[in-house]
């Protein structure tokens, strides 16, 4: 966890302690390790961080909360968040998968009712949730359940290799499209791993889940690329943010969100604008978390 002076956290949230807890706490893996293609996603989590001063408050105990200027809605307020920092970056050459990686994030995670992780490539999403039970929202335009390269993880199989090494995890995939050969709709099926084809769905799916963990591991890929574009992968058509803020409220509480594959380059001079938007989704989606739990 970093810990160092110059350190700025998200949003002027105060920096991580152990020892200590939290309502939330967000913390990031900025590694492209795991991408079959060339990937910024590893910078995603930096901008992010950036991006954010500009919601900044004043720091005392819990937050005052932030307000939609548009819509009047007050959210974040008396919830106290904590930024952990980085657990691993680009230029560790970590072997994956990282036993290592799952028990910092776990260290963490003992510490607070919601961990948020801003993470680069995909696979990452192993190491997150590799330790939990529960269920996984997984929304993203593509399945993540390729058979090739078993071997290795990386961004095209890390939910087959999940569904394969934890055993108590259920996984629901929302967002999916594209066109693919007829044979490539054959997905193999079992009792837990389930296709969501809308928002009705992903309710039914954790329908009676009050007593088992929610977990949410959103790819920005699944966004219409009218609206954020610095992705490895942008896929036309897909929902908005807006959508997706609809949709995780109606989850309800939920334990881990985590948040992949955003890829801010030079090539995409509207990164920066992404990075905000994508700075008040999250305080929005802490928000929703929390909302039914405290």
């Amino acid at each position: 966890m970093n810990t160092a002076s110059k350190f700025h956290t998200f949003a002027n949230v105060e920096k991580w302690k152990r020892g200590e807890n939290y309502d939330a706490v967000i913390a990031s893996v900025s590694s492209s390790n795991g991408s079959l293609a060339p990937s910024h996603a590893h910078s995603g989590p930096d901008l992010i961080r950036r991006v954010s001063a500009a919601l900044a408050r004043e720091y005392k105990g819990k937050q005052h909360g932030w307000v939609d200027l548009v819509t009047g809605e007050r959210f974040c307020s008396d919830i106290r968040i904590a930024d952990a920092g980085e657990i691993a970056n680009e230029f560790e050459p970590i072997p994956r998968p990282s036993a290592d990686i799952s028990r910092r994030i776990e260290k963490i995670r003992q510490s607070t009712r919601l961990l948020v992780m801003l993470i680069g490539d995909d696979s990452w999403t192993y190491e997150v949730m590799f330790s939990q039970t529960g269920k996984l929202l997984h929304l993203d335009a593509h399945i993540d359940k390729n058979p090739r390269y078993p071997d290795v993880l990386n961004h095209a199989n890390h939910i087959e290799r999940l569904l394969q090494d934890n055993h108590e995890i259920i996984v629901g995939h929302w967002g999916r499209r594209g066109i693919v050969p007829d044979e490539g709709d054959n997905i193999q099926r079992n009792s837990r791993y389930h296709i969501l084809k809308d928002i009705k769905d992903v309710n039914i799916f954790f329908k009676m889940s009050d007593i088992i963990q929610k977990h949410i591991a959103l790819d920005i890929d699944i966004v219409n690329p009218n609206e954020i574009m610095s992705v490895t992968c942008p896929m036309p058509g897909g929902p908005s943010l807006n959508t997706l803020e609809q949709l995780i409220c109606s989850v309800g509480s939920f334990k881990t969100l985590s948040i992949a594959e955003f890829a801010p380059t030079s090539r995409f001079p509207t990164s920066a604008t992404e990075a905000f938007a994508l700075c008040e989704f999250i305080l929005k989606a802490i928000d929703a978390g929390l909302k039914t739990s405290r």
